[in-house]
């Protein structure tokens, strides 16, 4: 071979020196990765269960607190939680949320706010919230679950109440409302009688922790400890153990010979 040949073949192939792996690499901030993007990561951290769907039994309230305690978690600045809300809405709220609003035009959080709460919460909705605040006792919630537990019945009152109130207008969130309404929807049952007329203090946590003390011993007294309880079949089971047990026993026994006189 020709040596002009030989170092025209070594000059093609002549191994190429790549530079070592630099570990400065800086990736751009705006690259979406969740540990530099707190979106992501409030994308991540959502259930589908925490976010607003706009159904009447949701609490607008309480999924925008979720939202803002999320966001104060991941350390999400005041002035972008605007562009991380949609995170927080589902179904028809997320619908709304595109066909109201554009990326051209982005209004600012309390804007955003107060736009999904009186579509889906205004005044109708709390209308009619307030209209089943007012129906709801203990007695309602007994027939409502299909309970004669007043222990359950009252902790599903309770649960309830509070539940409904974050979707009343303002001047109805309370503690003193909540009191006022729990002291009306028990004060009718037995077992809450004594708890709602010995008031302590004006507050709606003294009066819970009284209510179910009242109701854990009203439940006691009528059905005290160390009494059996039996079923019908059980009570008949163990009539006619003892019948048979005594029979026996009386068959046993020797029997008595009587002389007439």
């Amino acid at each position: 071979m020709p040596e002009n040949m030989i170092n025209e073949v070594t000059e093609i192939y002549r191994p190429v020196n790549n530079p070592p792996a630099s570990h400065d690499l800086k990736i751009s901030p705006n690259y979406p990765t969740s540990f530099n993007n707190p979106i992501i990561t409030l994308m991540k951290a959502y259930t589908e269960e925490q976010k607003y769907a706009g159904l009447p039994s949701e609490s607008f309230d309480l999924k925008f607190k979720i939202f803002t305690d999320f966001c104060n978690t991941i350390d999400i600045p005041s002035n972008q939680r605007n562009t991380a809300f949609k995170v927080m809405l589902k179904d028809a709220a997320l619908q709304h949320y595109h066909t109201t609003f554009n990326s051209e035009n982005f209004p600012d959080l309390s804007t955003l706010y107060q736009t999904i709460k009186l579509n889906f919460e205004g005044k109708e909705y709390q209308q009619s919230m307030l209209v089943k605040w007012n129906e709801m006792s203990l007695k309602t919630t007994l027939q409502d679950i299909e309970s004669t537990d007043v222990e359950v019945a009252l902790n599903s009152l309770i649960k309830n109440l509070r539940h409904i109130q974050m979707s009343l207008s303002p001047e109805f969130q309370s503690d003193k409302i909540l009191f006022a309404k729990l002291l009306q929807a028990c004060r009718t049952h037995p077992s809450c009688s004594i708890a709602c007329s010995t008031v302590a203090d004006e507050t709606a946590a003294g009066l819970i922790n009284r209510l179910r003390s009242n109701v854990a011993t009203w439940k006691a007294q009528k059905n005290p400890m160390g009494e059996p309880f039996f079923q019908d079949d059980e009570k008949e089971a163990v009539v006619h153990f003892t019948d048979r047990r005594n029979h026996k026993n009386n068959a046993n026994r020797p029997r008595q010979k009587y002389q007439i006189s």
